[in-house]
């Protein structure tokens, strides 16, 4: 986020994962937590992987 002067970034969470994790449990977590918090899905720019199956799949990811 932009604090009017500097650019700044923070960590908004951990969520845990219980049982599987599919593309739609994962984005089903992470748009549960925007909300909370008033972010709207449309002002988010960036998301970070490692890479796992889940995130990228070659046919459903992220």
């Amino acid at each position: 986020y932009f604090d009017g002067k500097d650019f700044r970034e923070e960590l908004l969470a951990l969520l845990p994962l219980e049982d599987h994790t599919t593309a739609d449990i994962i984005f089903g977590k992470l748009e549960d937590l925007f909300k909370s918090h008033g972010l709207p899905l449309d002002k988010i720019n960036l998301t970070v992987t490692d890479g796992a199956p889940a995130m990228i799949g070659k046919n459903k990811g992220l």
